[in-house]
């Protein structure tokens, strides 16, 4: 790998930790704070973290050529198994609640992101199955592409209904949280921007070119963000995907015009954006809540102070499983990656 190579990607992993950090608002209590203002564009960028997720899971995304065994043990299992585990840990603290009781229904629904956050796990195992071998055909990735944007508009529309139902089986309502369609664009983006080649392309632009374009990008979304009647928080409100497409530009712009050695710095973390991920919906919902709940500080610090101690407890338990000689299986269980 060319230095090049390797600068990109530290700067695709600082990109991820931009998009980690947009899911923990998401979950955060940020909509309570009173100011108007804030809260949109704090609603604004909540939503384009799992995008940026799903566009860099199709950059990445190969079948290995070694068959579907090995396919499914280095691209599937690796996230089934700390999904499985974190899924249980997080629903089980429903059980600290006097007036929680266990249903099935509800414990399934959970784990599969029919009504909870665990959703974007269903939706990645759908799309590596379905890609595994179609990835290979360009007029696949269009084709997503095309009937992504069918989707997104009737689910906009709401010709595709829009419930949530934790209460139903899957698939007996309908989730456009769990609908592929509503994401395999972003997917196929992913894969298109890596065969062209054009993160490696836009990153060889000047500095000064990619501060204008960041500039040009902001200054259409701060408008779009501040003067919507709608609230952009949902990804199928009308303008969602012009807000995640403009600040998904903007945070590239970002992390590209960012100094090598903040890079170096980030870019660790996020290689931890799995556990991360399945273990912050535990700690957002506590850290500084209740009467903080309104601080409008408090609502920007509560994602970076989330992401800090999800990184801190997993870099511990890390060093104490080497320690004990046992980090093969606790990394394995938890997803921590055990180089970074």
């Amino acid at each position: 790998m060319t230095e090049q190579e390797q600068s990109i990607s530290r700067r695709l992993y600082c990109l991820r930790v931009f998009a980690i950090l947009s899911v923990i608002l998401a979950h955060s209590s940020y909509t309570e704070v009173q100011a108007e203002t804030a809260v949109k564009l704090l609603g604004a960028f909540s939503t384009v973290g799992v995008v940026i997720f799903f566009t860099l899971s199709g950059c990445f995304f190969r079948d290995y050529d070694k068959g579907f065994g090995y396919f499914f043990r280095k691209k599937i299992l690796w996230f089934l198994i700390p999904w499985a585990f974190w899924g249980v840990a997080t629903y089980s603290v429903n059980f600290l609640n006097n007036g929680f009781s266990f249903r099935l229904l509800p414990a399934g629904n959970y784990l599969i992101g029919n009504g909870s956050y665990l959703y974007f796990l269903s939706v990645l195992t759908i799309l590596f199955l379905v890609y595994y071998r179609l990835h290979r055909y360009l007029w696949f990735h269009f084709l997503m592409i095309g009937l992504s944007l069918v989707s997104i508009f009737l689910t906009v529309v709401e010709v595709i209904p829009v419930g949530v139902s934790a209460e139903k089986w899957l698939f007996t309502s309908y989730n456009p949280y769990l609908n592929p369609l509503n994401w395999a664009g972003f997917f196929s983006a992913g894969a298109l921007l890596r065969k062209y080649r054009l993160f490696e392309r836009w990153y060889a632009l000047p500095k000064l070119v990619h501060a204008c374009i960041g500039v040009f990008l902001l200054a259409g979304w701060l408008p779009l963000a501040l003067l919507s009647n709608e609230s952009l928080n949902y990804y199928w409100a009308r303008f969602s995907l012009l807000n995640e497409l403009l600040l998904f530009g903007f945070l590239l712009e970002v992390v590209f015009l960012l100094p090598e050695t903040v890079a170096r710095l980030l870019a660790p973390i996020g290689k931890w954006t799995l556990p991360i991920y399945l273990m912050h919906i535990v700690l957002v919902t506590h850290i500084l809540t209740g009467r903080f709940s309104t601080n409008l500080p408090i609502a920007f610090l509560r994602p970076i102070l989330t992401l800090a101690i999800c990184s801190g407890l997993l870099w511990a338990v890390r060093f104490l499983s080497k320690k004990m000689r046992t980090a093969l299986i606790v990394c394995r269980i938890l997803g921590i990656p055990r180089r970074s």
